[in-house]
């Protein structure tokens, strides 16, 4: 054991590094969490409720980048309706009408899209 400069023993070298079972890949396609089979109830209701909300989650981040949008310029706004381009993927709206918001960069158009996905 190491010395730290109190004179005490470090008790961090001594501890063994942790070993995490990995699934087999037949164990991966039985379960649609395979990633995450070793989650406590709790920890499942948890995941479960995010992904019943994802929908709203994805919305409401929406109605933020429109917000963002309205008030910022250059580079800042370039990113801004990449991450746009990504989350109307993921609320699942037609190829088209991403392109059409996207590709012109209207906020208006933008924020009259999120007013219809959030009623």
């Amino acid at each position: 054991m190491l010395a730290s400069a109190g004179g005490h023993a470090d008790s961090r070298a001594a501890q063994p590094v942790p070993h995490f079972p990995t699934a087999s890949p037949s164990q991966a396609s039985d379960s649609p969490m395979a990633k995450h089979q070793n989650l406590t109830k709790h920890q499942q209701g948890i995941v479960n409720r995010y992904y019943a909300q994802h929908d709203a989650i994805h919305v409401t981040k929406l109605m933020e980048l429109v917000s963002e949008l309205a008030v910022s310029e250059g580079k800042k706004a370039a990113g801004l309706w990449k991450r746009v381009e990504l989350a109307l993927r993921q609320c699942g709206i037609e190829e088209a009408k991403i392109r059409a918001v996207v590709d012109g960069a209207d906020v208006k158009k933008l924020a009259e899209l999120v007013g219809r996905l959030s009623k």
